[in-house]
């Protein structure tokens, strides 16, 4: 996870608090190779599904990524379970999570819906999931953004879903997005961590509303666009600002979807 000594401690987290997240990732990065195959046999073999532009994406991705430094936030649409997942698969070839920590990003995922049973646990935990709970206490949200601002620190990379929720539209939702991806981002312009954003758009080309998996066999489209982290604006302007830009990109890639005919060939 980087030097931790050539980066500063993150405020709010004990030492104790910082230790587990680095013991998180060491233990996910030892056993990636295990789990990186068992999700990409499960993806291509079980599901079936397939990304018939793959290589092209992760060329233009990996051009785009080169350009930059500092740390990462990806901000994709949502409108299934495992589009996390899925992205994973598709944003670096298969060895290349093993030698850099940052093609493996964090998740944030609802602890009401990933957090049940011991297995599902497990996994979150080497998937290098942080749980979060929407609208949840005031002290729990800040100790999520301290753990994110510490994840920055070291130049990692985190993956959010900026509507908060599942799509319940099969669209991106530019009415009713939440601003806490904006207040994640705010915080870390303030501490100068150089955060980058990438905006990503996945779709099934057979979903046409959300769902908890994507169809057997289906087919994928993908795009991204760089977005602009710094505001000139403070508080919940800022946030606000920062947040209504993401989801703006990401509907004008929806839009370029949707403009396009057999867009996965």
């Amino acid at each position: 996870m980087g030097d931790p000594s050539a980066a500063p401690k993150s405020p709010g987290l004990t030492s104790g608090e910082r230790f587990a997240i680095k013991l998180q990732n060491m233990l996910a990065q030892a056993l990636l190779p295990l789990t990186f195959l068992l999700i990409l046999l499960w993806l291509r073999l079980v599901r079936g599904y397939r990304i018939p532009k793959l290589a092209q994406f992760r060329e233009g991705l990996r051009r785009t990524l080169d350009s930059i430094s500092g740390p990462l936030l990806i901000c994709p649409n949502h409108l299934t379970m495992i589009d996390s997942l899925i992205l994973i698969w598709a944003m670096h070839a298969p060895w290349k999570p093993f030698f850099n920590p940052r093609a493996f990003p964090w998740n944030t995922p609802e602890r009401r819906n990933f957090y049940q049973g011991f297995l599902l646990k497990l996994f979150c935990y080497l998937g290098k999931c942080i749980p979060v709970v929407r609208q949840g206490p005031p002290e729990e949200t800040r100790k999520f953004l301290h753990k994110v601002r510490y994840i920055f620190t070291h130049g990692q990379t985190l993956m959010i879903f900026p509507e908060g929720t599942r799509s319940r539209t099969g669209k991106v939702d530019t009415e009713n997005f939440t601003y806490g991806v904006g207040k994640l981002v705010d915080e870390a312009q303030k501490a100068s961590l150089g955060l980058n954003i990438l905006c990503i758009y996945l779709r099934g080309v057979s979903q046409d509303q959300h769902s908890f998996f994507p169809k057997k066999k289906e087919k994928f489209f993908l795009d991204f666009k760089l977005v602009e982290a710094d505001t000139p604006l403070s508080g919940l302007r800022a946030a606000r600002d920062i947040s209504t830009r993401i989801i703006t990109t990401l509907s004008e890639l929806e839009a370029k979807y949707f403009s396009r005919q057999n867009p996965c060939w």
